[in-house]
């Protein structure tokens, strides 16, 4: 049991990250194909920014610069 728990929970806090940093609360649908085209458009967009906020030193939140 203990065995499967720990990828489990590796999977469940990707999917807290996701929720809280991309904004992403609910999927529309949730199979592999469904949640990858729901996901890979937020960290798309989430990752340049972080660059450009850390390059540019920018005082202000990632949800301001959004």
């Amino acid at each position: 049991m203990g065995g499967l728990y720990r990828p489990r929970w590796q999977i469940e806090l990707i999917f807290k990250w996701i929720k809280r940093h991309l904004h992403t609360t609910a999927f529309f649908r949730t199979g592999e194909n469904a949640v990858k085209m729901q996901v890979w458009p937020a960290v798309a967009t989430y990752v340049p920014i972080t660059v450009v906020k850390k390059r540019a030193i920018l005082p202000h939140s990632l949800y301001q610069i959004l």
